[in-house]
């Protein structure tokens, strides 16, 4: 099954490689590791979110679009990528931040202010950032259109059944990389925040009738029924889109919420421990509330029997690593 009927503007070095994590493999002395290189995607500094984008951008300029809205932490890679995209069609970017602005210029904060991007911070409480923030990104909106600008909004993550697409490809490329290589993958392991990735990936495997499934390590909800309700209708959205007669069931994705910890854009002990064994075993560099969550509910899952010696496990690499740069100091005291 092919997406190419659809508009898409290639931004990224794609296929990103599949690597054996070997060294990771024998420290945990669980199951065969790999990783799926996202962080090499080609757009900035890598990440995700160029596979969504992909898709996007067509959609964006198809509607002479002259200023796009978005949100996300501080931190975030998503606004980051985005606003390196928008420079290339010449339209301005309004990131909507979430959290206090920062005293130091660091990680993905610092890439925003070189592309240019005008920001706005919100500082509220997550539970009503998360309710409120689509309300207040249109009210800024109508005051754009007020002002005789063409506005284009997009939510957190840039998660839309059209975005999300991205990831119906990225599941399609990595089913052909596990062939090529001779490979049965019996999960893959990925940090849901807005769940876009995630519903793309589910969506895309049960589309090629593929056995692999997707672990979802949640970095924004503590809510399993939550997260479990958001990615059914994600893919819904996804398959419909697509003409496709199915739909997710719970079987397919496991979602674990055990590892979000304070809460969204904010570090845990074990992400940081994470970080530090992804980087001295295969030195690789991880994010500490993104991927470095996701490794840490991977390692424990191994060291829980969850994920056995047998199975084929593949973490998503999402990319993220700027935001390293604005947690040093949990580095520096461990």
């Amino acid at each position: 099954m092919s997406i190419i009927p659809f508009p898409r503007v290639k931004l990224g070095l794609f296929p990103t490689p599949l690597q054996e994590m070997k060294r990771l493999m024998k420290k945990l002395k669980g199951p065969r590791l790999f990783i799926k290189r996202e962080d090499l995607s080609g757009l900035l500094l890598g990440g995700n979110k160029t596979r969504k984008l992909e898709f996007l951008i067509p959609d964006i300029m198809k509607k002479d679009t002259d200023i796009v809205i978005t949100t996300g932490g501080v931190q975030s890679n998503w606004t980051a990528q985005l606003a390196a995209v928008a420079r290339n069609i010449n339209v301005e970017v309004l990131l909507v931040l979430r959290g206090m602005k920062p005293k130091n210029l660091q990680g993905n904060y610092l890439l925003d202010k070189i592309l240019g991007a005008k920001i706005k911070f919100v500082n509220i409480p997550i539970d009503e950032y998360r309710e409120n923030i689509s309300e207040i990104m249109g009210e800024i909106a109508e005051d754009y259109r007020k002002g005789g600008k063409k506005p284009y909004v997009l939510p957190l993550g840039g998660t839309t059944p059209l975005a999300d697409l991205g990831w119906v490809n990225g599941a399609l490329e990595l089913i052909n990389q596990a062939n090529e290589q001779d490979l049965k993958i019996d999960y893959v392991v990925v940090a849901g925040g807005s769940l876009g990735t995630v519903s793309g990936l589910a969506t895309g495997f049960k589309m090629c009738n593929s056995n692999v499934k997707t672990i979802c390590i949640s970095v924004l909800s503590n809510n399993k029924n939550e997260c479990r309700t958001k990615i059914s209708s994600f893919s819904q959205q996804i398959a419909n889109l697509m003409k496709l007669d199915f739909q997710i069931n719970e079987r397919e994705v496991d979602i674990f919420v055990d590892y979000v910890g304070a809460g969204y854009t904010e570090r845990t002990d074990l992400s940081i421990k994470a970080i530090k064994l992804a980087a001295q075993t295969e030195g690789i560099l991880l994010d500490p509330v993104y991927t470095g969550k996701a490794m840490a509910g991977l390692i424990d899952l191994v060291k829980k029997g969850f994920l056995g010696k047998d199975d084929n496990v593949v973490f998503l690499h999402t990319g993220g690593a700027p935001g390293l740069f604005s947690y040093a100091n949990y580095f520096d005291r461990r």
